[in-house]
């Protein structure tokens, strides 16, 4: 199953806007990796986590449909830099039998994953040895991004050790990601405990005063580590978030801190709110209407709800004073989505608003999920947690409230 650099931006390209990438930012990408001489190299460490990440990023699944391209990327990607042949109608049966480039496409020959305990084939000594070298070696040939998904421990490291030993001694998890984000060219602290501490170092977590639990960046630079951290928060992130953060890395989207927020997330991704249009119960924000419990549909628990009151209701198909059918809003539950700098939260039927869900099967013709195929938390009737903030979970808690 070998997927070439130009299969593989054909699936960039198609997934362009799920990616926050611009038709100009595709054409540039291609040139990127036509210049490109080495792979992307990555090592996944786990630090304090629930694997939830690598979980959801295992989930990665984009539509192999080239009729999505915009025709001046198709015309630069049939050039000779690329083989000089016409886009077949789908990805080839080899790659995806569906026609989708899924996890295995990208983890295989797409980024060259060196190592992450969870999926990985490599074991023993030829792993140990592979994280070793890393610790002490450049590669000038490829572009290295080390992955770091969880908090690192900083009171006594045997309560997060790696099975590898540097010197007769076993390998802490601190050691490795301080060693190894030594030599590489960028460091993404993937999932909120990495990002932010999470519950790892909640003041809540019993076990914080023990370990001593913090964010990656904070390491680092208690370590002197002097790299570009990118923070992808989200517990557990989407799968997008992540791939995409690499893809604008390549572009050089990050350089001088641009495209940042003031927490070292992509703006991409982060930089609105769950609240808004692209919620599927703001409409019903708008209107006043509220659940008071959790699962309260309209007209339920002898509450009475009609269309346009308090508002005068705005969509076409809601007459003054008619049943009132739109998912109640979750404010009064506890919602996190005020606040929360996300896009996974999606509009409902005909609010034309995208986002991000997930278990997403299928996209919308622009490359975004279409938003019958996926889900969030508010789409399935919990308020938003606010997991992609920091000082998630101990600001956030309790997560509802009625």
């Amino acid at each position: 199953m070998k997927v070439t650099r130009r299969q593989f931006l054909q699936a960039v390209g198609t997934s362009a806007v799920a990616l926050g990438l611009s038709q100009i930012q595709v054409l540039k990408f291609a040139e990127v990796l036509a210049r490109s001489t080495g792979p992307v190299e990555v090592i996944w460490l786990q630090g304090q986590n629930c694997t939830g990440c690598t979980t959801s990023f295992a989930g990665l699944q984009w539509d192999g449909n080239p009729e999505a391209l915009p025709a001046d990327v198709r015309a630069y990607l049939d050039s000779a830099h690329f083989g000089g042949t016409s886009w077949p109608a789908t990805l080839p049966a080899s790659i995806s039998n569906d026609g989708k480039t899924t996890i295995d496409d990208v983890l295989l020959d797409i980024i060259d994953l060196k190592y992450n305990s969870t999926i990985m084939a490599t074991a023993g000594e030829a792993a140990d040895a592979l994280l070793r070298g890393w610790m002490t070696t450049s590669n000038a040939s490829a572009t290295r991004v080390l992955i770091v998904e969880g908090a690192i421990p900083t009171k006594a490291g045997k309560y997060c050790t790696i099975s590898a030993t540097v010197g007769g001694a076993d390998l802490t998890v601190a050691d490795a990601v301080a060693g190894i984000a030594a030599h590489s060219d960028l460091v993404i602290a993937c999932g909120t405990c990495a990002a932010f501490g999470g519950i790892p170092a909640a003041v809540s977590d019993p076990a914080f005063p023990t370990t001593g639990a913090t964010d990656v960046s904070a390491f680092l630079k208690t370590q002197s580590v002097n790299k570009l951290v990118v923070n992808v928060p989200g517990c557990p992130i989407h799968p997008d978030w992540l791939f995409g953060t690499i893809v604008h890395y390549l572009l050089n989207s990050f350089a001088g801190g641009a495209n940042l927020d003031s927490y070292g997330r992509p703006t991409f991704y982060y930089g609105k709110t769950n609240h808004g249009g692209r919620c599927p119960r703001y409409q019903a924000y708008c209107d006043g209407m509220f659940a008071l419990t959790p699962g309260e549909a309209p007209n339920e628990n002898n509450r009475k709800f009609t269309a346009g009151l308090p508002s005068t209701g705005t969509a076409p198909d809601r007459t003054l004073g008619a049943p009132y059918n739109i998912p109640l809003c979750l404010d009064k539950l506890g919602c996190k989505g005020f606040s929360t700098g996300a896009d996974c939260a999606f509009g409902g039927p005909g609010s034309g608003a995208k986002g991000r869900g997930w278990n997403v099967n299928a996209r919308g013709a622009d490359g975004n999920p279409a938003a019958s195929s996926g889900n969030s938390c508010i789409n399935n009737g919990h308020p938003c947690t606010g997991c992609t903030e920091k000082g998630y979970p101990d600001k956030y808690s309790p997560f509802f409230t009625y």
